[in-house]
């Protein structure tokens, strides 16, 4: 994917933001064929010259698309990190609520991505930052206080598996919550589980 294309077009304009938040929605809900320009200018309520303006069609706002979701996810973890920490948990910690925050901005996001951007990952990855899941979970990351029968890699899968669908599933449960009800939610759910991990394998 040539993602240059996009370099002009302003993250922070509210206005492209909308057309983001209902493209996710409209893509989401619909088949690629299916989802209709007409249905995200209408819940944008911007007109059908401005989203022309900064896409030439449908195809180059769904590629757009893909693009703004790996980069949001990605810089959202990385400038939510405290890389100086140690601590595995805490950075779990970390980088689910930079996933919550996001998801709380953007609704539906991580299911537009679940849906189209399997194939995409890879390759939106390595452009964006090839690096990321490895600095995430292997750097400056001190492991000598688990207890000696713990294998690092099983309790490592263990728990993000489990706080994925975690947060999945609290998510679904959170139709109609405010941003903030929805943060402060999951953040509570989420500490339980960290305790228990702790207790259960650190010593």
């Amino acid at each position: 994917m040539d993602t240059e294309r996009f370099d002009h077009i302003d993250l922070e304009n509210e206005r492209v933001l909308r057309i983001v938040n209902c493209g996710f929605e409209v893509f989401t809900k619909n088949s690629l064929e299916k989802a209709s320009t007409n249905l995200i200018v209408e819940n944008a309520q911007i007109s059908r010259g401005l989203l022309y303006h900064y896409f030439k069609n449908k195809k180059e706002l769904f590629e757009f698309l893909l693009y703004f979701s790996g980069k949001k996810i990605i810089s959202n973890v990385v400038d939510s990190v405290d890389w100086s920490n140690t601590d595995f948990l805490l950075r779990v910690r970390q980088a689910l609520i930079s996933k919550i925050e996001t998801l709380a901005e953007y609704p539906y996001l991580y299911e537009f991505c679940d849906k189209y951007a399997r194939d995409y990952a890879e390759e939106l990855t390595q452009k964006l930052m090839p690096d990321i899941s490895s600095r995430l979970f292997e750097e400056n990351l001190d492991f000598s206080q688990l207890r000696k029968e713990v294998d690092v890699e099983l309790m490592k899968s263990t728990i993000i598996n489990t706080l994925s669908k975690l947060i999945t599933k609290i998510l679904k449960d959170g139709t109609g919550l405010s941003k903030t009800d929805i943060i402060l939610r999951e953040t509570e759910e989420i500490d339980r589980y960290l305790e228990f991990f702790r207790t259960v394998f650190y010593m």
